[in-house]
């Protein structure tokens, strides 16, 4: 086990009755649908009464847990949304989303919620101390960081389009494997376009993770 499964661990323990040790897929598991229910709960808290915005195809939130404990699991972000704004809508100003599918939003949420942390240290007299509360750290020859504790957790409510949806991890010891996996095609941008007929193309939501995966992993380079 790594240290955060098990503490993930203990704190099962601590809930459920005396049993036989989970493996790390079933804390894995357990963690994800308590995730999921986190994020579908504030969306209906949010929600109640609201006929209208209660409608809904794809719900995406972003969670945040300390050392993977469970009952300390934060709900940062709740989006929902399917669509791009249609060409004759967008705003050269930037008024305008031009992608606004849920787990595109809630990565934009993700990112106020990390600029609010840093706002708190450039408050501070001294920006260099630590803050408890903060989910950022100051990182020695300036800068700051996600502190280690800390894990950011992504829920969308289905696969998102691109290869993400084609290509299921789950999969791997119940399906054929990939027949051709050097194609061109593989792991290629894949883009939308407007009604199938538009001149703008916009990053799919796979790619759109991906590039936050490696942004967040130290593997882009801008």
């Amino acid at each position: 086990y790594s240290k955060e499964l098990a503490e993930l661990a203990a704190a099962l323990e601590e809930r459920a009755p005396p049993a036989a040790a989970p493996s790390a897929p079933q804390l894995r598991q357990h963690l994800a649908d308590h995730i999921a229910k986190l994020v579908n709960e504030k969306f209906n808290e949010l929600m109640k009464n609201d006929v209208v915005h209660s409608k809904r195809k794809v719900l995406a939130g972003i969670v945040i847990t300390t050392h993977s404990r469970i009952e300390d699991a934060r709900v940062i972000a709740v989006t929902t949304g399917t669509k791009c704004v249609s060409g004759e809508h967008m705003s050269v100003t930037g008024r305008a989303l031009n992608d606004c599918h849920a787990e595109v939003a809630a990565r934009r949420c993700l990112q106020k919620h990390l600029y609010a942390q840093l706002l708190q240290y450039a408050e501070q007299a001294d920006p260099t101390v630590p803050l408890e509360n903060n989910d950022l750290e100051p990182v020695p020859g300036g800068g700051y960081r996600l502190k280690a504790s800390r894990a950011v957790h992504l829920y969308v409510s289905t696969a998102p389009c691109g290869d993400g949806r084609i290509f299921s991890p789950h999969e791997h010891h119940h399906a054929e494997p990939d027949k051709h996996p050097n194609r061109l095609a593989r792991g290629q941008l894949r883009t939308k376009i407007e009604s199938g007929e538009g001149t703008i193309p916009v990053k799919n939501c796979t790619n759109t993770v991906q590039t936050w995966d490696g942004v967040s992993a130290g593997q882009l380079q801008v």
